[in-house]
């Protein structure tokens, strides 16, 4: 055997884009859509990421650009979530409600539901892994939900 020693891809920035690219075509195949295309405002995004968890992280936060991409284009917008301050800015929102006079959990929490699964045209699975949720806990939140409109 031979020793092999891989830099991590906080070394290799030049293979970033081109990881990129493999997954949104391989996602583009799997899903039965035309592959979509980085912007330069993406490409500038990837390249500034730590990517700490290698290549599965790229492939990850790829595949959840694709979900959140209607148009087959891939902005800065499909992935605000990379950004730091994106929930530094979602926290300060809530925290603005809080003092402004409270939030209803619930509501919040069917909403953040219902647009996930519009985001995601519906796929459960895959707005599911947008809220960070197994399938299962997803459909229990739906159930509940259907108990309260009752």
């Amino acid at each position: 055997m031979f020793p092999l020693h891989l830099p991590p891809l906080t070394e290799r920035k030049e293979d970033v884009i081109p990881l990129a690219e493999f997954f949104m075509k391989r996602f583009a195949d799997n899903l039965g859509r035309p592959q979509p295309q980085l912007t330069e405002d993406a490409k500038k995004l990837l390249l500034q990421q730590k990517w700490r968890g290698n290549v599965r992280e790229i492939e990850n936060t790829i595949e959840r650009a694709m979900i959140l991409s209607p148009n087959g284009l891939i902005d800065r917008y499909q992935l605000s979530f990379l950004a730091p301050h994106s929930g530094a800015s979602a926290r300060a929102r809530i925290e603005a409600d809080l003092v402004a006079g409270g939030i209803d959990l619930e509501d919040l929490e069917r909403s953040l539901v219902m647009k996930a699964l519009e985001v995601t045209g519906n796929n459960q699975m895959a707005a599911a892994r947008l809220l960070g949720l197994t399938r299962s806990k997803l459909r229990s939140h739906l159930k509940n939900f259907e108990k309260i409109k009752a």
